[in-house]
């Protein structure tokens, strides 16, 4: 939650700065849902096992970008700033999020679970684009208890 310290242009540079993030972000994950070869058809094992190392590579990522954050914090023995967790979700998660996002909506699902899937996708989306927010929104839970519901692992 930003503070207003009387520096309005600041937050005002900062929302301008978040807002071009945003709209990137939404270009670089495009529609999501189904892209590649539209005619391959896979098993739904096929399908979950891919998105399941995509979700894993990722998490494995942020995973160790989340303990040299930590090890740079606990040699200097005080805690983040607001300022140095945003940049840690900006730098680190939410390209995290974004690439996921990408790689998943690439995958081609069972044709009989593409809904289902696409769905799954625009939630994860839709929680990608509020995480600059709220790490910790609604659609991210959404979306991690729809893609478990369907057998993926990314939470």
């Amino acid at each position: 939650m930003i503070k207003l310290l009387g520096n309005t242009t600041a937050i005002k540079s900062r929302g301008i700065i978040i807002g071009l993030m945003l709209t990137v972000a939404g270009l670089l994950t495009g529609c999501g849902g189904g892209g590649g070869d539209a005619t391959a058809s896979v098993t739904k094992e096929e399908f979950v096992n891919r998105a399941n190392a995509i979700c894993k590579s990722q998490a494995e990522q942020r995973e160790d970008a989340l303990a040299e954050f930590n090890k740079n914090l606990k040699s200097r023995q005080t805690p983040p700033s607001h300022a140095e967790e945003r940049k840690y979700l900006k730098t680190v998660v939410l390209p995290s999020y974004h690439q996921m996002t990408q790689e998943l909506g690439a995958l081609n699902p069972p044709k009989e679970d593409a809904e289902r899937v696409e769905a799954f996708i625009r939630e994860l989306e839709t929680a990608v684009k509020k995480m600059s927010h709220n790490y910790f929104n609604k659609n991210l839970s959404n979306a991690m208890e729809m893609a478990e519901t369907y057998g993926i692992k990314c939470g």
